[in-house]
């Protein structure tokens, strides 16, 4: 079996194809953004939006609406 065969660990999480979002996907985009909030900070950023019902393998599936409120808040902080 060669190196271009062996699965990567992305491939045997399932993470391709995947549609929602890891809170450490959130404060990587916050990054990305200009300035990675903290925990708290991001607990407060996203706090008026519903928290996601559905974990799978201890990750909560955030979407994207929780994304943009959590980029908004890094760039108005960034400034």
């Amino acid at each position: 079996m060669s190196m271009a065969q062996w699965p990567t660990f992305a491939r045997m999480r399932g993470d391709q194809c995947r549609d929602w979002l890891r809170r450490s996907d959130l404060l990587d985009a916050t990054e990305k953004a200009g300035r990675r909030l903290t925990e708290w900070q991001l607990r407060r950023a996203i706090a008026h939006l519903p928290r996601p019902a559905v974990k799978r393998y201890g990750h909560l599936h955030y979407t994207l609406d929780h994304l943009e409120a959590a980029v908004s808040v890094a760039r108005r902080l960034a400034t």
